[in-house]
């Protein structure tokens, strides 16, 4: 399930209000991770648990969506919903862990799809970013070759503990 929010339907809704917010069209995916269950795609939810949420009621996943847009000024990595109780939770973009559960039974988790990762790749929702694990032994010259002839990639670098962190749970999951 995709759902696209334009900004056609964003202004139509946010003319009433009186309000602009930024033009541009945002794609929500259901979140999964390949780390929850190893080298397994798995629908996922963010963990509640975390305290970068910010909880509001929601009656349906696209007012949820609407809400968190606005209450984390279009930065917005996703979202949590659950139906029974009308539960919002919004996940902002931050330099975290986002830490993701198995997908519990009356929780639809959706992630904002700004980056489309190349076929060869697989977007890990923990860090925000696309990886291509190679598994084969080279030298570093070779293993650099490698990755900058893969779609004009390069090797990973560990831009901080965060990344590094998430890096060790992925590997560990292909292994």
């Amino acid at each position: 399930m995709k759902i696209i929010y334009s900004s056609l339907v964003l202004m139509l809704v946010l003319h009433e209000s009186h309000e602009v917010l930024h033009t541009r069209e945002i794609s929500f995916v259901r979140a999964y991770s390949y780390i929850v269950v190893n080298n397994q795609k798995t629908d996922v939810c963010f963990d509640t648990a975390m305290s970068i949420l910010k909880k509001l009621k929601a009656v349906s996943v696209g007012d949820c969506i609407y809400k968190c847009l606005k209450a984390t000024n279009m930065n917005l990595k996703g979202i949590n919903f659950v139906r029974s109780g009308e539960s919002c939770s919004c996940v902002p973009k931050m330099n975290v862990l986002y830490n993701v559960t198995n997908l519990k039974k009356d929780c639809l988790a959706f992630m904002a799809c700004s980056i489309d990762c190349p076929p060869e790749f697989e977007y890990v929702v923990e860090s925000h970013k696309c990886y291509n694990f190679q598994s084969a032994k080279n030298t570093w010259n070779n293993s650099r070759k490698l990755c900058n002839n893969l779609l004009n990639s390069h090797p990973v670098v560990f831009d901080d503990s965060v990344e590094n962190y998430i890096i060790g749970f992925y590997i560990g999951s292909k292994c």
